[in-house]
């Protein structure tokens, strides 16, 4: 970990990653973060915990994007540590909503064609290490479990993407974001923590079209998601039941993050 010596003395840099602003809302609000002024591509918060300086990023969704906001915040601030939160889909049985899963081990899923017989062989994995110690801590702090985390690079049903997974991994969880970061990372010896917390469990689908509450750029938009419910209001029941587990999701991120920072100083 990198220290700097500057005015305030020593300090670390941390820099929080997040697809969606709901990912990192409370957080915001509970560190009192204020968003940066300047003229950035990303919408980013900056806050302060004691020797902490903590920079939050909302990168949109996928892969691509999550990558170029890495690499712009890399660039741009040169943070100590990495964190990548957010909401993650279940793949195991005995989850429940707002499971905090701490990713030992990343893989990225290709994207699967319609024909595809379920080989995932040309599937990427990854572990790193270094935040054991933190882990351990955490243990002590708050109820947490170590999982593998699967990143999609595109929209897969649960039954297709158990399929898709020829090995057994332990407590896993899928999002669309996480993989790049942990490569990233590994590439550049930068510290890197992946926690998501359960909104939807191991026998429930995330609709496709609810992915369309994004713009083209992968940013959240409230006018797409207003779109997509008016043209889709059966999706009514899921959006709320979403909502709700969003909810409680958002806390115990929120809560994590807090027990992190006590960790770290």
């Amino acid at each position: 970990m990198r220290l700097r010596d500057e005015s305030l003395g020593e300090f670390m840099r941390l820099a929080i990653f997040a697809a969606f602003p709901q990912e990192l809302r409370k957080i915001i609000k509970n560190l009192k973060a204020v968003k940066d002024a300047r003229s950035f591509p990303l919408d980013i918060y900056r806050a302060t915990r004691r020797s902490i300086e903590i920079i939050l990023v909302i990168t949109g969704i996928g892969t691509f994007n999550t990558e170029s906001a890495l690499r712009f915040i890399h660039d741009k601030f040169a943070p100590d540590l990495i964190l990548s939160i957010g909401y993650g889909g279940a793949l195991h049985e005995g989850a429940a909503v707002g499971d905090l899963i701490w990713g030992s081990k990343f893989i990225l899923l290709p994207e699967l064609r319609e024909e595809a017989t379920g080989d995932a062989s040309t599937s990427q994995r990854l572990e790193l290490s270094g935040s054991e110690k933190v882990f351990s801590k955490l243990l002590n702090m708050i109820p947490i479990r170590e999982g593998d985390i699967v990143t999609l690079q595109s929209s897969m049903k649960k039954s297709e993407l158990k399929r898709a997974i020829s090995e057994e991994l332990l407590n896993p969880v899928c999002d669309m974001e996480t993989f790049p970061l942990a490569q990233f990372c590994l590439e550049t010896g930068l510290r890197f923590i992946a926690i998501r917390s359960i909104t939807d469990l191991q026998d429930e689908d995330i609709p496709p079209e609810l992915y369309a509450v994004s713009n083209n750029s992968g940013k959240y938009s409230l006018f797409c998601a207003l779109r997509t419910l008016i043209f889709k209001p059966k999706l009514l029941p899921t959006v709320f039941r979403l909502a709700r587990n969003s909810q409680k999701a958002s806390q115990n991120l929120c809560c994590l993050v807090d027990s992190l920072l006590d960790t770290l100083h």
